[in-house]
C-alpha cells in the first residue's frame, strides 16, 4: 500500500498564496524524483519533513520531423489561461502529472479543429 505519490507531491504556489489562498493548487500526487527521466526534486527545505517538490520541467516537448512535416507534442504544468476563474486556468496540469502530452495542433486546419474558442485583437480606434 506505500506509493511514492503519497509522499511525493507537487503545490503549485503563487507569490500571492499568503494573500489569496485560492492561488494555490495541490498538493497533487507526483512521479519522478532526482536523478530521473521525470526531474522531480524534492524541495531541500522540505527534506525531513516530506518528499514534495516545487522544482521539476515546466516544458516537456517532442519534435518530430517527417516527410508531412514537423509534429510537437507538448505536456505544461498548468494551463492556457492566467485568470483562475476561466476553466483553462490549470487544465493542461492533469496531462503534465500523468505523462500524457498533447499534439500541438500547427496546420491552419488542425488549429482550426482545436479551437474551442476565438479572440480577435484590432488596434485600438484613432
Amino acid at each position: 500500500g506505500w506509493r511514492w505519490g503519497r509522499v511525493h507531491t507537487l503545490t503549485l504556489s503563487h507569490p500571492l498564496q499568503l494573500l489569496v489562498p485560492a492561488f494555490t493548487h495541490g498538493p497533487f500526487a507526483n512521479d519522478g524524483g532526482l536523478f530521473t527521466v521525470d526531474v522531480a526534486n524534492p524541495s531541500p527545505t522540505a527534506r525531513f519533513r516530506n518528499f514534495g517538490h516545487d522544482h521539476g520541467a515546466s516544458l516537456r516537448i517532442v519534435n518530430e520531423a517527417g516527410e508531412d512535416g514537423i509534429r510537437t507534442w507538448l505536456q505544461l504544468p498548468g494551463g492556457q489561461v492566467l485568470h483562475r476563474d476561466s476553466p483553462h486556468h490549470v487544465d493542461l496540469l492533469p496531462g503534465w502529472l500523468a505523462n500524457e502530452p498533447f499534439v500541438l495542433p500547427f496546420t491552419p486546419d488542425e488549429v482550426d479543429a482545436a479551437a474551442v474558442e476565438r479572440m480577435l485583437v484590432t488596434p485600438p480606434e484613432e
